[in-house]
């Protein structure tokens, strides 16, 4: 990353308050080339929550004023500024600043830039509940025709299959299962689809019209299907995809509360891979939030952290990054269970890393960040993390509940 663009960053982010400095913030945006540059720029608008809402302001601002020159955002500024507003859910900005990285794109006929910008736009309606919008945009990726000499390598086109799932999914998370099916039925006929391909897609379709029971039962006929797939003819290929729809399963029986079950297959995965990071990361949470095996559970916990950085280090040796950052779901575990075990000044660091990472950014870190907190008397932090927690939460049953929850623990702390 240019030294200069980030020296001059971190100045605006420290003088946000200036109306001037956060317009110049913004415009500084438009510098942003590379992955890297793209990604960082987006961490420091989402991880300082408040100046991050004032630099999306300031940049409808200018949206609203149509600016030219130096002061009119670029594809890169736009989706930066996208996705950090959902992030921060600034919905309507969101969906505005994406749109507008979206008709630039299609203007230079860049089908990644295009692809980035309605994937982007997909993925965050779909987030936060807007699944009306999500299906809109979805078609009209669907139904995008871009020259063949603008898209040679056929980017748009490899890409629309996948579009045509969240469309899917969009549709049966409006009540519009039977509409979903329909079309899933179409595609099975006219072989766009594998029988393995639409009996999987019609797996997620039920769970998100909330069908458990028939979810469950789906995924028991996909795996199935699978083990006697002739086609697939390696062994060790089919028992690890088997392996993975059984983990899949431990998802729905959590969200059925059927505990016991999925525990039952997380112990069985973990007797085949000891050393699985997720594996063991799973069922030491699902312990510990059941308050069983506290001790079992944080050297599992511990061994899923280990064992993750060391997968992570033989991927960044070979491409040459810097040494990654642990996992922040696997640090709210560990905090988690300290915290079932009373260590609750030993629970904060765990707690307070993984809150301020990117991937640590949800209502379920933030939740328990603010217990931990509450439980050792810091009750306006406690507050505090609560209340970014609810900002923070999806459109998910899962979040949707547990909003709830957090919600009168803010009331309790009053």
């Amino acid at each position: 990353m240019n030294a200069t663009w980030m020296l001059s960053l971190m100045m605006v982010m420290g003088q946000a308050s200036q109306a001037g400095d956060v317009t110049r913030q913004v415009t500084e945006l438009n510098r942003l080339t590379g992955t890297e540059a793209i990604r960082s720029g987006y961490r420091n608008l989402i991880t300082n929550r408040e100046a991050g809402k004032r630099v999306v302001d300031a940049a409808i601002d200018l949206l609203d004023r149509k600016t030219d020159g130096p002061e009119k955002l670029n594809t890169n500024a736009l989706y930066v500024l996208g996705r950090a507003a959902f992030h921060l859910r600034r919905n309507d900005a969101g969906a505005k600043f994406l749109r507008d990285h979206i008709t630039q794109s299609l203007e230079l006929q860049s089908p990644s830039k295009i692809l980035q910008g309605y994937n982007a736009l997909i993925f965050n309606l779909y987030e936060v509940g807007r699944f009306a919008e999500c299906e809109k945009a979805c078609q009209e990726l669907l139904d995008l025709n871009l020259p063949e000499s603008a898209d040679e390598e056929g980017l748009i086109k490899k890409a629309q299959s996948n579009v045509l799932r969240r469309l899917l999914m969009c549709q049966a998370r409006q009540g519009n299962l039977e509409k979903a099916e329909q079309v899933l039925k179409r595609l099975e006929r006219g072989k766009a689809l594998r029988p393995i391909g639409a009996a999987d897609l019609r797996c997620r379709l039920l769970r998100e019209a909330g069908k458990l029971e028939e979810t469950l039962k789906a995924y028991q006929a996909l795996i199935d299907l699978v083990d006697n797939d002739e086609e697939i003819k390696d062994k060790e290929q089919k028992v690890e995809i088997i392996d993975d729809l059984r983990y899949s399963m431990t998802g729905v029986l959590m969200e059925m509360k059927k505990v016991d079950e999925a525990t039952t297959i997380l112990e069985q995965l973990l007797k085949k891979e000891p050393g699985n990071p997720t594996y063991n990361n799973d069922l030491g949470y699902i312990w510990a939030d059941n308050n069983k095996n506290l001790e079992k559970c944080e050297q599992m916990i511990r061994k899923a952290i280990e064992e993750d950085r060391k997968l992570r280090l033989k991927t960044n040796e070979k491409s040459g990054d810097d040494a990654p950052d642990d996992n922040a779901s696997y640090l709210d575990s560990l905090g988690w269970v300290l915290h079932r075990k009373g260590k609750n000044e030993e629970a904060l660091k765990p707690l307070l890393a993984a809150s301020r990472m990117e991937g640590g950014l949800n209502l379920e870190i933030y939740d328990h960040l603010g217990d931990v907190l509450a439980a050792l008397g810091r009750k306006d932090e406690a507050r505090k993390a609560y209340l970014e927690g609810i900002e923070m939460a999806s459109a998910s049953r899962r979040d949707q509940a547990k909003k709830t929850e957090v919600e009168k623990k803010v009331k309790a702390l009053k």
